[in-house]
């Protein structure tokens, strides 16, 4: 069910609907190539501190592979859609559904599949992405 009027659009999670892509997926935020997120595509948005918000969604509408690494810092990931077949260390841990969230802290190496329909706000503790152009 969706509930909307001027001040806000409220999707109750059983139904599907119109994605913000407008804003939300505006080329001036485009992630610079990242060979690590394999054929995902980034929306890039950054705190005051050097904190930085993507947003991930699937190029072309394809499932894709993540290959392994890790940070030095945290990152948080909330899927919106689709599924994420989770390694963390070298172990498949299991599968990442929309609604579910995750955080890994420093040094943990993770890698996954994603489907093709994946979408998904992952949150980085420390400036890890460019802009294209930057």
């Amino acid at each position: 069910m969706e509930k909307k009027d001027s001040r806000y659009i409220w999707h109750q999670a059983s139904e599907s609907t119109t994605f913000p892509a407008a804003f939300l997926m505006n080329p001036a935020n485009e992630i610079a190539s990242d060979s690590k997120a394999g054929g995902l595509k980034g929306y890039l948005y950054e705190g005051v501190n050097g904190e930085q918000i993507a947003l991930w969604v699937s190029r072309d509408g394809k499932a894709g592979y993540c290959e392994p690494h890790s940070h030095d810092y945290g990152e948080y990931c909330h899927v919106l859609s689709g599924e994420y077949r989770l390694v963390l260390d070298g172990e498949e841990v299991g599968t990442l559904k929309a609604g579910d969230e995750l955080y890994m802290a420093p040094g943990v190496v993770h890698s996954g599949w994603y489907t093709a329909d994946y979408r998904a706000i992952d949150g980085f503790e420390e400036r890890r992405f460019h802009r294209c152009g930057e």
